[in-house]
């Protein structure tokens, strides 16, 4: 009855990851990195100053948190979830009901008023992140995008989307 225990491990493996999230309160882990702290190049005064500046030279921070997606969702969410997992060097997927803040979160949202074009925005930041899609073909080509993006356990933190943007602060 029970001779293959993967769903177990799997389920058990979630529920810690998502109490060690909860407990952590979605804090980094302790950064060494001597190039961090005031005056130094993760400075403000540092960042790029102009839209397109950030744009072709995003700041990257390292990823330590897992994916997650409603499994009650679309189901193309859960290929592509496993997808990105691997991409992000193998960091563990969450199956939750809603987004616990602490991940990043993909959800199709089927959304796409008429006229217009499906799209996908992807938010990063290093306490977590979210990418929506319209549908499906959008979430692969968002999940394509990041594995671009990604540097060995780090990702560009900020907006990517395939919608025009408007511009920024």
């Amino acid at each position: 009855m029970f001779n293959d225990q993967k769903p177990f491990s799997t389920l058990f493996k979630n529920i810690a990851l998502t109490l060690a999230i909860y407990l952590a309160g979605c804090s980094a882990p302790p950064q060494h990195d001597a190039s961090s702290g005031p005056g130094r190049a993760s400075d403000v005064s540092a960042k790029p100053s102009s839209d397109k500046e950030q744009a072709n030279n995003p700041e990257y921070k390292p990823w330590y948190l897992p994916v997650a997606f409603n499994p009650a969702g679309d189901p193309s969410t859960a290929p592509l979830a496993e997808k990105l997992s691997l991409t992000l060097g193998n960091k563990p997927v969450i199956h939750v009901a809603q987004n616990p803040g602490c991940c990043l979160w993909l959800e199709v949202t089927h959304w796409q008023p008429y006229p217009s074009d499906p799209g996908y925005i992807i938010l990063i930041q290093q306490g977590g992140g979210f990418v929506l899609a319209s549908n499906a073909e959008q979430m692969q080509l968002a999940v394509d995008r990041i594995g671009h993006a990604y540097k060995p356990d780090q990702l560009p933190q900020g907006v990517m989307t395939n919608y025009r943007s408007i511009g920024g602060p």
